[in-house]
């Protein structure tokens, strides 16, 4: 056999193991890495909503205690908003609503001349819910 003959059965070779290896990469199932303990059983079903709530509380931010009193405040307002979304959404769209993430961020704002004193507070949630029939 020569040099060449080798070459060309060993590309041969190659090719027919590639195809062989691909055929059983598209036949074997991957299973998800499991982010959190063990993965899920079955898919979120539902729509997922998300809101986004920004406001600002204008109040004394002289010492630290008044800092912390008015970005609790701040805080608290937004967690009340946020549960009362699931309300809402059952009133007028869902059959059935949870709340699956929320972020809440307080922001003070006292060294500014010209703007008023206070904390802002932003946030947001996604909730997974179920339509109502029609």
């Amino acid at each position: 056999m020569s040099f060449k003959h080798i070459i060309i059965a060993a590309m041969a070779f190659s090719c027919i193991a590639s195809v062989s290896n691909s055929a059983v990469a598209q036949t074997s199932t991957l299973k998800p890495f499991p982010l959190r303990g063990s993965p899920p059983t079955t898919r979120p079903t539902g729509v997922k909503i998300a809101v986004t709530y920004q406001f600002f509380i204008e109040g004394v931010t002289t010492t630290m205690a008044d800092q912390a009193a008015l970005a609790d405040q701040g805080r608290k307002h937004l967690y009340l908003m946020l549960a009362k979304e699931c309300v809402v959404l059952e009133e007028t769209i869902a059959d059935t609503c949870a709340i699956e993430r929320a972020t809440v961020n307080a922001q003070l704002r006292n060294r500014s001349r010209n703007k008023s004193r206070g904390v802002r507070v932003s946030g947001s949630a996604s909730y997974r819910i179920q339509l109502k029939q029609e």
